[in-house]
This record gives structure tokens, C-alpha cells and sequence, in this order.
């Protein structure tokens, strides 16, 4: 049995030290984004707050309530997960190519100002 041939990332170091690692999927038009923050229960001194802080990441910003950020993610048919292990704070988009400049302006919002209420 021959095993499954896995493709290498391409890895990148942006001038601001931030690393990004791109992965071509094929002729797919999907594009799947993943951030990963040093952010997880290991940074935190009190019990499940960076699990709180990952949850409100796909709850609003401070401009856009719970709705109108799920309306807007919803409208360009793309999907967010965010979760939290011990180290790390994971938000990861996932939308076709083609939506990705209008769907990246309510990701942005949401990581600098999530709505945290």
C-alpha cells in the first residue's frame, strides 16, 4: 500500500517577523485562513477566560452585534471557527477566493475589537 503523498507548506516571514505558512490545495476556488495567537489557557491566570476570549471572536466586534457579523459571514458563504487549546487562540476562515477581500475587512474588525459583551 503506498501512502498518501502530503504537500510541503511554503514558509514565509513577513518583514513585520509574522510567519505564514501557504499550502496550494489544488484547483479548488476556496481559500482557508487559520491565525494562530500565543494566546491559550497556559498565558492566562484565570480559569477559562482565554476560552471566553476565543468564543467572543465570532460574536461581533464593536461596530457589528452577534447578528449582524453572523449575517454579513453568512451572506459571502464563508465559516469561522475559533477555539482555544493551552497554548494558542486558533481563528480559521474558510470562503471562496472570490469573497475573501470583502470577508477579511469583518475578520479584521473582530480580532482588533471584538464586541466582548
Amino acid at each position: 500500500m503506498q501512502l498518501p503523498r502530503i504537500p510541503i507548506p511554503e514558509r514565509r516571514q513577513l518583514s513585520n517577523g509574522l510567519t505564514i505558512y501557504s499550502l496550494c490545495g489544488g484547483n479548488q476556488d476556496l481559500l482557508r485562513v487559520s491565525i494562530s495567537i500565543p494566546a491559550g489557557h497556559y498565558y492566562s491566570d484565570k480559569r477559562l477566560v482565554a476560552a471566553y476570549m476565543s468564543d467572543m471572536l465570532t460574536k461581533g466586534s464593536a461596530s457589528l452585534s452577534a447578528e449582524e457579523f453572523a449575517r454579513k459571514i453568512e451572506f459571502y458563504g464563508a465559516y469561522i471557527h475559533s477555539g482555544c487549546d493551552n497554548l494558542y487562540k486558533t481563528l480559521t476562515i474558510s470562503c471562496m477566493t472570490k469573497h475573501f477581500a470583502d470577508v477579511w475587512p469583518i475578520i479584521a474588525e473582530t480580532i482588533i475589537s471584538p464586541a466582548l459583551a
